[in-house]
């Protein structure tokens, strides 16, 4: 899932704790991107493997 498609999605729940690395998701990244599971670095890396796989 993209950032933009879960900024559209304002009722998603975001995940407290990253479902990576398990560290604590800032409260301003779950505010801005709702349903996020991941914490930034973690989103940036499974972005960037996705990348890889096509």
């Amino acid at each position: 899932m993209t950032i933009q498609n879960m900024r559209i999605n304002h009722a998603a729940v975001s995940a407290t704790h990253c479902l990576d690395c398990g560290e604590e998701i800032p409260a301003r990244r779950r505010e801005l991107v709702a349903g996020c599971q991941r914490c930034a670095d973690c989103q940036e890396d499974e972005e960037l493997r996705g990348k890889h796989r096509r």
